[in-house]
């Protein structure tokens, strides 16, 4: 009988030892839904009802700032969801595609090639760290998180595996940087607005002048990893019936040459693309360097506002995609309209200038 109870009080601390090891894994974990609400966002798409998002969009910070769901509704009636994210990488993007696929499979998903010749450095993988952190920690599926953190210990030998189940390996100087914060269950929706859809607001505001000669850069060469993963997005896309439309933001600071390495790879794939890296499109939405950027990277509201409406109409003209105001179960896209334009008013009407040092889109650095 004596060795029963013993038997059980070694059970239960064990049991007590891992409740407490994994609450303190997750307090102490970085919480990146502090950057950019990706884990409320996946929360919030999960919810989303089958066949209630039509466009899905995806890749880069020039997505995640550029493009809002409400006003492509308000543009065309076509209903969407933003899941772009500061620095994206082609590679982990899969990944996480995949992961979104099976949650709901939309009638177009618009992939942001921005990152198509980036950065060919892409074996300095110890300043990527930041960005494997965030696409793994907040990723929902089990089986693909696995497989996006083998593909990441396998391609870059620095990082080791047992750090990205173990997050008190890798996290355990942050113990004097805990607040009331990071032990707040309801602090993965606290801040989300679900009228968003997935965007973000910015109201800073940077003047520009459009760069001489800038349209007459050189070509720069598509980097070979990353091609071979947008091809398997665009592969998995089409094996599930979905269209594709390649999408290149407006950017000061974008190199000329990747509209050329995008158009090579749509008309390979015989998919649409629209883009804004040449001078004739660039002039046609009407951009203005002075008024509708907060980075050379990244447009304010202002200038969202223009992309977001041509691509609404470019959804509308290519994949025919039906308009849904004034159907039963879209009413609340017209109440996040009547937000909608209450912020943009307020916040247009209090621009805030700014540096234009920004890289990303979040609001806190990571």
């Amino acid at each position: 009988m004596a060795v029963k109870k013993q038997v059980w009080k070694v059970l239960i601390f064990i049991l007590l030892v891992a409740v407490c090891f994994l609450v303190c894994q997750n307090v102490i974990a970085y919480d990146w839904n502090r950057n950019e609400l990706l884990k409320s966002r996946y929360k919030d798409y999960a919810a989303e009802e089958d066949g209630a998002v039509d466009a899905l969009f995806f890749g880069p910070s020039t997505t995640y700032a550029d493009v809002l769901p409400v006003v492509i509704y308000e543009e065309s009636g076509i209903t969407s969801y933003n899941m772009g994210t500061s620095n994206q990488i082609p590679y982990l993007s899969y990944y996480e595609l995949l992961y979104l696929l099976k949650l709901h499979e939309p009638k177009v998903v618009v992939l942001d090639f921005s990152a198509i010749a980036l950065d060919k450095d892409v074996d300095a993988d110890q300043r990527r760290e930041t960005i494997y952190r965030k696409m793994t920690d907040t990723m929902p599926d089990p089986e693909i998180k696995k497989a996006m953190i083998d593909d990441i210990t396998t391609r870059f030998t620095s990082q080791r595996k047992l750090d990205y189940y173990l997050t008190l390996l890798r996290y355990h100087d942050r113990w004097e940087e805990l607040t009331s914060y990071d032990f707040d269950s309801r602090k993965v929706d606290a801040a989300y607005e679900k009228w968003m859809k997935g965007g973000t607001l910015n109201n800073h505001h940077a003047a520009y002048e459009m760069p001489e000669n800038f349209f007459n850069a050189e070509t720069n060469e598509a980097v070979p990893l990353y091609l071979e993963y947008y091809q398997k997005m665009v592969d998995l896309c089409k094996e599930r019936g979905i269209d594709v439309l390649v999408f290149l933001a407006p950017k000061l600071a974008l190199r000329p040459g990747d509209y050329m390495a995008a158009r090579d790879f749509a008309k390979a794939n015989d998919l649409k693309i629209l883009s804004f890296a040449s001078e004739k499109t660039f002039s046609a939405g009407r951009f203005d360097p002075a008024e509708d950027f907060y980075d050379t990277s990244h447009l304010n509201l202002k200038g969202q506002r223009k992309v977001s409406r041509l691509l609404a109409k470019a959804l509308a003209t290519y994949y025919e995609l039906p308009g849904h105001r004034g159907e039963e179960g879209f009413q609340k896209w017209d109440e996040y309209s009547r937000i909608y334009e209450e912020r943009y008013a307020e916040m247009t009407a209090s621009m805030i200038e700014s540096d234009g040092a920004s890289d990303d889109a979040g609001a806190e650095d990571e």
